[in-house]
């Protein structure tokens, strides 16, 4: 797939969950972030700014879910990327970022 420039679906469909807590995050979209998304207590070495609280999940069926997944892919990036505010310029940086195009 890298021949053709194509990222792989599983790929496409994070880009895709980041895209949409981004835009909820600037407030582009009517989601409710304010209330789960939450800063960390303290920044270790690994956390940026932008880092929010990982859910604390005991069952797959709600680990796997959107917003734990999302935050755990979201809190893996660098500062950098989640500093981006236009969320066009956002989506482009990570499509960098996940597949190098």
């Amino acid at each position: 797939m890298k021949d053709l420039h194509m990222s792989s679906l599983q790929d496409r469909r994070k880009i895709d969950r980041l895209s949409i807590l981004h835009k909820a995050r600037e407030g582009h979209l009517a989601l409710p972030v304010q209330k789960i998304l939450r800063p960390p207590h303290r920044l270790t070495k690994r956390s940026h700014i932008n880092s929010y609280q990982e859910l604390q999940v005991n069952k797959d069926v709600y680990k796997y879910s959107y917003y734990p997944r999302t935050i755990k892919d979201w809190n893996s990036f660098p500062a950098p990327l989640t500093q981006q505010q236009d969320s066009k310029l956002f989506k482009e940086s990570i499509k960098d970022h996940f597949c190098g195009m």
